[in-house]
């Protein structure tokens, strides 16, 4: 595959990630974007031949291959539709916005106009998430117990409800798509929040999920934790077993297993991922993506329901995300 010349919008934490990946696997970053310059100026010195756009003209998309959309989630509905217009393939961070609204016509966009693309729920892309869905795939499963527990991003957008979509947007919606990835979309939900006054909006809820399929799960979310190190479980239990995933690398073990538990190996997550979909543009290979909008915005609308369930005490329901999904969790 030739080396692709691509655009990176938001040069923060994950920008960094995207960009140097970028380099490692290859490529060219062409440019780098973000409404601070500062932090476009500071990433660009680690980026050898990226020049700093401080304002994003018609011209910049002609001549990229693909951009990488790195801002807080506040922002991003917005360049979606410029991406659109300008038919450039493009990658998103997850989650997609702060809530799914708008996000229903970029999927009929999608739909009625393939234009390939893919958001960054990166353990879709882990060895160890790919092998358990293959396992599973055989089995009668009968529910999920699942938890993370981490600690508050420390930038000063994350607890902004506004700009993120909170906490729970942020992190639990890692571990809701696992499990949509494992056992399938997810029909019902209903939070408990812990009592807020002690700490941030949504630091700690229990969550129940009802699948489609019929089974049941639970995910018990907290940001409350002091020690960087996060703790992450998801343990799928089935009739004749269970498989387990724990860690940030989401390591695999079961007694189910008939091979060696699969692993990722010493390549960053986030290379593997930036690799997967370079390649899908690369090779104009619309299905080779491991996450597009339409699968992302089911992942968003679950999300959407446990911060209602939160506010509300009452369970919710999952909306269609190819309806409006501005009343789509009220379904």
């Amino acid at each position: 595959m030739k080396p692709l010349r691509v655009g990176v919008i938001g040069c923060g934490r994950m920008g960094r990630e995207r960009a140097l990946a970028v380099i490692a696997l290859g490529h060219q970053v062409a440019w780098l974007h973000d409404a601070n310059l500062a932090f476009a100026l500071e990433l660009a010195a680690a980026v050898p031949g990226a020049r700093v756009a401080a304002r994003l003209h018609d011209d910049d998309w002609q001549t990229l291959d693909a951009v990488f959309l790195c801002t807080p989630p506040a922002f991003r509905t917005e360049f979606l539709h410029t991406f659109l217009r300008a038919r450039v393939p493009f990658f998103v961070e997850k989650p997609i916005g702060v809530t799914a609204e708008g996000g229903g016509p970029i999927a009929r966009e999608l739909a009625r106009r393939p234009l390939i693309h893919a958001v960054g729920y990166m353990n879709r892309c882990r060895a160890s998430v790919q092998q358990a869905r293959a396992l599973l795939a055989g089995l009668h499963v009968l529910g999920v117990a699942c938890h993370w527990a981490g600690r508050i991003y420390d930038v000063p957008w994350w607890l902004d409800a506004a700009l993120s979509g909170g906490p729970v947007n942020e992190q639990a919606t890692h571990v809701i798509d696992v499990c949509r990835f494992l056992l399938g979309d997810i029909d019902l939900v209903q939070a408990i929040p812990a009592n807020a006054r002690r700490s941030a909006p949504e630091a700690t809820a229990a969550i129940a999920l009802r699948f489609a399929a019929g089974q049941a799960g639970t995910l018990l979310y907290t940001c409350g934790m002091r020690e960087k190190q996060k703790q992450i479980g998801v343990r799928v239990l089935t009739a004749d077993g269970s498989v387990d995933l724990s860690g940030w690398e989401f390591a695999i073990a079961s007694t189910l297993l008939k091979a060696p538990p699969a692993g990722d190996g010493a390549t960053p997550i986030f290379t593997i991922e930036t690799d997967r979909f370079l390649r899908a543009v690369g090779d104009n290979a619309h299905g080779a993506v491991a996450c597009d909008y339409a699968d992302a915005l089911r992942t968003q609308l679950v999300v959407d329901a446990v911060r209602q369930s939160m506010a509300s005490g009452r369970p919710a329901h999952i909306g269609d995300p190819l309806r409006d999904v501005s009343d789509a969790t009220h379904a």
